[in-house]
């Protein structure tokens, strides 16, 4: 095994939460009361977003399967793993009607949660292209690439376009997931359902789930739209 040296802090924190996690999933509680855990501050942090930032960044993205990834990621407020997760079958009816903002009806992967999202035009427009008219069986995914990949792709770019950081990377994947729920806040929307729609836990979540029905919710969200469309989005 590998010295405590060898290790890079937050890789040793990384690997300490991931054994809390495994204790706590067969209910065995595991303390690092005596473990030489790093500083609890992070050595680093996510990048503070703007609308104009988010857009500059993403203009950066020459590919286009990252690029749709991105402004998903960012329009809904989707984890990289729900957004790997999603199918052709998650989106058809409303894709071949041309419906816009366009669902995502899902329950969150990490915590079985269930919750419904969106994507607006400029996320809409993106995927198109990405898809390129391709004819999709039901479980083809809508992304291909891998985590990992996405992880690197954009740990490249950051380094362009921050030219240096210190720890990991502000501009990573999930700073877009944090730019949803601020650029919403500063937007004014309820905070829960800010959390909604990120498929955050809520107290009594299925009735929350509940209480609107999806265009209830499609008309909820596009009030909000602008929050998170850039106006040179067709630009992009």
């Amino acid at each position: 095994m590998a010295s405590r040296e060898g290790i890079r802090s937050e890789d040793h924190t990384r690997i300490c939460h991931a054994v809390q996690s495994l204790g706590k999933y067969y209910e065995i509680s595991i303390s690092t009361r005596y473990v030489n855990m790093p500083s609890s501050q992070p050595l680093s942090s996510k990048f503070p977003w703007t609308l104009d930032h988010v857009a500059e960044f993403i203009g950066l993205i020459r590919k286009l399967e990252m690029r749709s990834i991105a402004v998903t990621l960012f329009q809904s407020g989707l984890s990289v793993s729900d957004a790997l997760s999603l199918t052709y079958e998650d989106i058809k009816y409303e894709y071949e009607e041309g419906i816009s903002p366009l669902c995502f009806d899902l329950a969150r992967i990490k915590t079985d949660v269930p919750f419904m999202t969106f994507i607006g035009e400029w996320g809409v427009s993106l995927l198109r292209k990405h898809l390129g008219g391709r004819r999709l069986r039901l479980e083809a995914p809508l992304y291909s690439v891998s985590h990992r990949a996405i992880d690197h792709y954009f740990q490249r770019l950051g380094r362009r376009w921050m030219r240096s950081y210190k720890g990991q990377n502000p501009c990573r994947p999930h700073s877009l997931r944090a730019a949803f729920r601020t650029l919403l806040g500063d937007a004014k929307m309820d905070r829960d359902v800010v959390k909604f729609f990120m498929g955050q836990r809520l107290p009594e979540q299925d009735r929350v789930y509940h209480s609107r029905s999806r265009d209830g919710w499609r008309d909820l969200y596009r009030q909000y739209e602008y929050a998170l469309t850039p106006e040179n989005w067709k630009e992009t």
